[in-house]
Protein backbone atom coordinates (compact mmCIF):
# COMPACT_ATOMS: atom_id res chain seq x y z
CA UNK A 1 0.00 0.00 0.00
CA UNK A 2 1.16 3.91 -0.79
CA UNK A 3 1.10 6.29 1.77
CA UNK A 4 1.80 10.32 1.68
CA UNK A 5 3.18 11.76 4.90
CA UNK A 6 2.10 15.34 3.99
CA UNK A 7 4.49 17.90 5.94
CA UNK A 8 3.19 21.53 6.38
CA UNK A 9 6.89 23.65 6.36
CA UNK A 10 4.54 26.97 7.45
CA UNK A 11 1.16 28.18 8.02
CA UNK A 12 -1.33 27.74 11.16
CA UNK A 13 0.03 23.81 11.02
CA UNK A 14 3.96 24.89 10.85
CA UNK A 15 6.31 21.94 11.92
CA UNK A 16 3.07 19.40 11.77
CA UNK A 17 2.14 16.96 9.57
CA UNK A 18 -0.18 14.17 8.09
CA UNK A 19 0.03 10.49 6.99
CA UNK A 20 -2.49 10.08 4.24
CA UNK A 21 -2.95 6.16 4.44
CA UNK A 22 -3.24 3.70 1.38
CA UNK A 23 -6.46 1.99 0.55
CA UNK A 24 -4.36 -1.35 -0.60
CA UNK A 25 -6.02 -1.58 -3.67
CA UNK A 26 -5.09 0.98 -5.94
CA UNK A 27 -7.79 3.75 -6.30
CA UNK A 28 -7.02 7.40 -4.93
CA UNK A 29 -6.72 8.51 -1.69
CA UNK A 30 -9.47 10.24 -0.30
CA UNK A 31 -8.65 11.34 3.42
CA UNK A 32 -11.11 13.94 3.31
CA UNK A 33 -14.19 12.00 2.60
CA UNK A 34 -12.78 8.42 4.35
CA UNK A 35 -10.34 10.53 7.44
CA UNK A 36 -8.22 7.22 7.37
CA UNK A 37 -5.38 9.74 8.41
CA UNK A 38 -2.55 9.63 11.79
CA UNK A 39 -1.80 13.24 12.23
CA UNK A 40 2.17 14.17 13.86
CA UNK A 41 1.70 17.36 15.86
CA UNK A 42 3.15 20.30 15.26
CA UNK A 43 6.74 20.07 17.65
CA UNK A 44 7.18 16.70 17.09
CA UNK A 45 10.45 17.91 14.71
CA UNK A 46 11.69 20.22 17.26
CA UNK A 47 14.42 19.88 19.45
CA UNK A 48 17.65 21.50 21.45
CA UNK A 49 21.24 21.46 20.71
CA UNK A 50 22.52 20.38 23.95
CA UNK A 51 26.13 21.83 22.96
CA UNK A 52 25.34 25.16 22.64
CA UNK A 53 21.69 24.71 24.27
CA UNK A 54 20.31 26.70 20.96
CA UNK A 55 17.02 25.42 20.18
CA UNK A 56 17.00 23.08 16.60
CA UNK A 57 13.89 24.78 14.61
CA UNK A 58 11.19 22.96 12.13
CA UNK A 59 12.72 21.41 9.45
CA UNK A 60 11.98 23.17 6.07
CA UNK A 61 11.47 19.97 4.50
CA UNK A 62 11.43 16.23 4.84
CA UNK A 63 12.14 13.16 2.90
CA UNK A 64 11.79 9.78 3.30
CA UNK A 65 14.99 8.12 5.10
CA UNK A 66 13.99 4.35 4.54
CA UNK A 67 12.65 1.87 7.10
CA UNK A 68 15.96 1.30 9.38
CA UNK A 69 14.72 1.02 12.90
CA UNK A 70 11.00 0.14 12.54
CA UNK A 71 8.39 -0.83 9.61
CA UNK A 72 7.50 2.98 9.24
CA UNK A 73 10.57 4.82 7.33
CA UNK A 74 12.31 7.14 9.27
CA UNK A 75 13.07 10.91 7.85
CA UNK A 76 15.57 13.23 6.75
CA UNK A 77 15.33 16.78 6.75
CA UNK A 78 17.24 20.35 6.68
CA UNK A 79 16.62 22.69 9.82
CA UNK A 80 18.45 25.41 11.53
CA UNK A 81 19.10 27.13 14.83
CA UNK A 82 18.71 30.89 15.84
CA UNK A 83 22.37 31.73 15.15
CA UNK A 84 21.92 30.85 11.54
CA UNK A 85 23.22 27.67 10.77
CA UNK A 86 21.86 25.02 9.07
CA UNK A 87 21.88 21.54 8.78
CA UNK A 88 20.69 18.07 7.78
CA UNK A 89 18.85 15.94 10.01
CA UNK A 90 17.57 12.43 10.82
CA UNK A 91 14.08 11.81 12.20
CA UNK A 92 14.07 8.37 13.36
CA UNK A 93 10.98 6.26 13.57
CA UNK A 94 10.85 4.06 16.92
CA UNK A 95 7.47 1.97 15.99
CA UNK A 96 5.09 4.49 15.69
CA UNK A 97 2.31 5.64 13.33
CA UNK A 98 4.10 9.04 14.01
CA UNK A 99 6.52 8.15 16.47
CA UNK A 100 9.09 11.02 15.60
CA UNK A 101 10.49 11.63 18.91
CA UNK A 102 14.38 12.04 18.27
CA UNK A 103 16.23 14.64 16.24
CA UNK A 104 19.62 13.75 15.33
CA UNK A 105 21.78 16.61 13.85
CA UNK A 106 24.04 15.07 11.19
CA UNK A 107 27.77 16.80 10.94
CA UNK A 108 27.63 16.40 6.99
CA UNK A 109 28.75 18.73 4.78
CA UNK A 110 26.83 19.90 1.65
CA UNK A 111 27.89 18.29 -1.61
CA UNK A 112 29.87 20.90 -2.15
CA UNK A 113 31.63 20.71 0.85
CA UNK A 114 29.88 23.64 2.63
CA UNK A 115 27.34 24.56 5.71
CA UNK A 116 24.87 26.16 3.47
CA UNK A 117 21.83 23.31 3.62
CA UNK A 118 19.18 26.04 3.70
CA UNK A 119 20.29 26.63 0.12
CA UNK A 120 19.58 23.16 -0.92
CA UNK A 121 16.29 21.60 -1.55
CA UNK A 122 16.08 17.23 -1.07
CA UNK A 123 13.93 14.47 -2.72
CA UNK A 124 14.34 10.83 -1.82
CA UNK A 125 13.20 7.49 -3.20
CA UNK A 126 13.59 4.17 -1.87
CA UNK A 127 15.14 1.40 -4.22
CA UNK A 128 15.97 -2.29 -4.16
CA UNK A 129 19.56 -1.23 -2.71
CA UNK A 130 18.15 1.54 0.17
CA UNK A 131 17.68 5.13 -0.07
CA UNK A 132 18.04 7.39 -3.43
CA UNK A 133 18.48 11.18 -2.08
CA UNK A 134 18.67 14.05 -4.69
CA UNK A 135 19.94 17.27 -3.28
CA UNK A 136 19.71 20.31 -5.70
CA UNK A 137 20.92 23.66 -5.10
CA UNK A 138 18.49 26.27 -6.99
CA UNK A 139 20.96 29.00 -7.68
CA UNK A 140 23.43 27.45 -9.55
CA UNK A 141 21.58 24.59 -10.64
CA UNK A 142 24.07 21.80 -8.71
CA UNK A 143 22.19 18.22 -8.94
CA UNK A 144 23.50 15.46 -6.65
CA UNK A 145 22.79 11.81 -6.04
CA UNK A 146 23.68 10.39 -2.70
CA UNK A 147 23.06 6.58 -3.31
CA UNK A 148 22.19 4.04 -0.59
CA UNK A 149 22.09 7.14 1.84
CA UNK A 150 22.13 5.82 5.56
CA UNK A 151 22.16 8.34 8.47
CA UNK A 152 23.43 6.98 11.67
CA UNK A 153 22.79 7.44 15.80
CA UNK A 154 25.73 9.17 15.92
CA UNK A 155 24.79 12.30 13.65
CA UNK A 156 26.91 10.82 10.93
CA UNK A 157 25.89 9.25 7.45
CA UNK A 158 27.02 6.69 4.55
CA UNK A 159 26.45 7.73 1.11
CA UNK A 160 27.92 7.21 -2.63
CA UNK A 161 27.77 10.49 -4.06
CA UNK A 162 27.62 11.48 -7.83
CA UNK A 163 27.28 14.90 -9.33
CA UNK A 164 24.68 14.33 -11.88
CA UNK A 165 24.25 17.88 -13.21
CA UNK A 166 25.83 20.97 -12.71
CA UNK A 167 22.97 22.79 -14.78
CA UNK A 168 19.97 21.68 -13.55
CA UNK A 169 17.48 24.14 -13.83
CA UNK A 170 19.41 26.79 -12.70
CA UNK A 171 17.67 29.54 -10.69
CA UNK A 172 14.00 28.25 -12.08
CA UNK A 173 11.40 27.53 -9.81
CA UNK A 174 10.68 23.71 -10.12
CA UNK A 175 9.25 20.54 -8.00
CA UNK A 176 11.37 17.71 -7.60
CA UNK A 177 9.88 13.86 -7.11
CA UNK A 178 11.99 11.47 -6.42
CA UNK A 179 10.64 7.76 -7.89
CA UNK A 180 12.21 4.55 -9.85
CA UNK A 181 10.37 5.81 -13.05
CA UNK A 182 11.29 3.30 -15.46
CA UNK A 183 11.84 0.14 -13.02
CA UNK A 184 15.54 -0.14 -13.14
CA UNK A 185 15.69 -0.07 -9.32
CA UNK A 186 17.68 3.22 -10.06
CA UNK A 187 15.81 6.46 -8.37
CA UNK A 188 15.13 8.90 -11.26
CA UNK A 189 13.58 12.34 -11.12
CA UNK A 190 10.11 13.66 -11.77
CA UNK A 191 10.93 17.62 -12.75
CA UNK A 192 7.98 20.15 -13.08
CA UNK A 193 8.56 23.26 -13.85
CA UNK A 194 6.80 26.83 -14.90
CA UNK A 195 3.71 25.97 -16.81
CA UNK A 196 3.04 22.53 -14.86
CA UNK A 197 5.36 20.60 -17.90
CA UNK A 198 6.39 17.44 -16.48
CA UNK A 199 10.02 15.97 -17.33
CA UNK A 200 10.53 12.57 -16.52
CA UNK A 201 14.70 12.14 -15.49
CA UNK A 202 15.72 8.68 -15.97
CA UNK A 203 19.61 8.33 -14.13
CA UNK A 204 21.70 5.69 -15.24
CA UNK A 205 25.13 5.21 -13.24
CA UNK A 206 26.11 8.72 -12.72
CA UNK A 207 24.13 10.17 -15.80
CA UNK A 208 20.96 12.04 -15.93
CA UNK A 209 18.85 11.92 -19.28
CA UNK A 210 15.60 13.80 -19.70
CA UNK A 211 12.44 12.33 -21.65
CA UNK A 212 9.96 14.19 -23.46
CA UNK A 213 8.22 16.64 -21.50
CA UNK A 214 4.75 16.24 -20.69
CA UNK A 215 1.65 19.23 -19.68
CA UNK A 216 0.08 18.24 -16.43
CA UNK A 217 -3.89 19.11 -16.44
CA UNK A 218 -4.55 22.25 -14.89
CA UNK A 219 -7.69 21.27 -13.55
Amino acid sequence: MQEYLVYYPTGSNAGGAVILHGNGDGTPVRAELDQNVSNINAGTFRSTDYNDWQPISNPIQVANAGAHHSAYPDLVGIAGKPDGSSFLTSYVNHGLTGGYGDVVPLSVPTPTGGADWSSWTITSAQTATGTALFLRQAATGTLYLWNDFTASDAGTADYTSYLLSEDFYTGENVTLRAADINGDSTGDLWAVADGAAATAWLVTGGTITAQPSQELPAA
